[in-house]
Parts: C-alpha cells; sequence; structure tokens
C-alpha cells in the first residue's frame, strides 16, 4: 500500500477490496469475481466516497472480512458500523461519522443486491457483475 494519499481514494479502496482478497485470504476461486461485483455496486453507490485514504483502507478491509468470513454480511457490517459509533475508535479513524455512514451504506448495498432488489435470489447466492475494477 502506498504511504501518500491516492488522488483517487474511493477507487484504490475498491481496488484494495479485490486485491488484499487476492494476496492473503486466499479463498476459492469464486471469491474474486464475487469481490469484483461487489466492488462495482459499492462504486455505484459512492460508498466510499469523501473519506480520507486510512478510513477508505480500514473501511474496504472491513467489508472485504464480512464478505467473506460471515454468512450475513450486512449484518457483521452494521454491527461494526454500531461498535465504531458507540465504542469510539478516535486513535483508529480519522472521521468516525464518515465511516459509520460508509459502513452502513456498504451493509445496505448488499441487502439490496442479495435480497430485497432480487427477492428471487438467496442470500447466499454470490451477487451478479455490475461493473469490474479491472485486473490488478
Amino acid at each position: 500500500m502506498p504511504a501518500h494519499h491516492p488522488a483517487d481514494v474511493e477507487r484504490r479502496a475498491l481496488e484494495l477490496l479485490v486485491a488484499v482478497q487476492e494476496a492473503v485470504v486466499k479463498a476459492d476461486a469464486l471469491t474474486r469475481p464475487m469481490l469484483q461485483d461487489v466492488a462495482g455496486l459499492l462504486q455505484l453507490e459512492e460508498v466510499f466516497g469523501g473519506l480520507a485514504w486510512p478510513d477508505a483502507q480500514r473501511a474496504a478491509i472491513l467489508v472485504l472480512l464480512s464478505v467473506v468470513n460471515h454468512v450475513d454480511p450486512a449484518a457483521a457490517m452494521r454491527e461494526r458500523a454500531h461498535l465504531v459509533l458507540t465504542e469510539g475508535g478516535e486513535d483508529v479513524w480519522q472521521d468516525r461519522t464518515a465511516v459509520v455512514r460508509s459502513i452502513s451504506a456498504a451493509a445496505s448495498v448488499l441487502d439490496c443486491e442479495r435480497a430485497k432488489c432480487h427477492p428471487s435470489r438467496s442470500a447466499t447466492d454470490p451477487p451478479r457483475r455490475v461493473a469490474t475494477l479491472g485486473d490488478a
């Protein structure tokens, strides 16, 4: 990760979401396309827009871990947003309010994609590809 703040924080956070999965998580072959789909949906909703780079990095990792490790990633993200809001983290987050907005928006995007906007789909179905950030 670069030490400087990238010009396009939102795009870099979305790319990070996919790149970290490849470098660290080593999940199955279906995970990369799913995370690209999630990144595309988050990009459409500008979920990381307005965050400082350190907050965007941490929020992207939080989304990644929620998607990869939880049966209900939206609920996991909402729980984390609640913790950020109620338990502080001033030493970690530059703008807690913006982070809570971002994490909550990401949870809403996943809820919409997996259930509300596609009622015929199961909550365990991976989201459909909306946009691809390009292979890094």
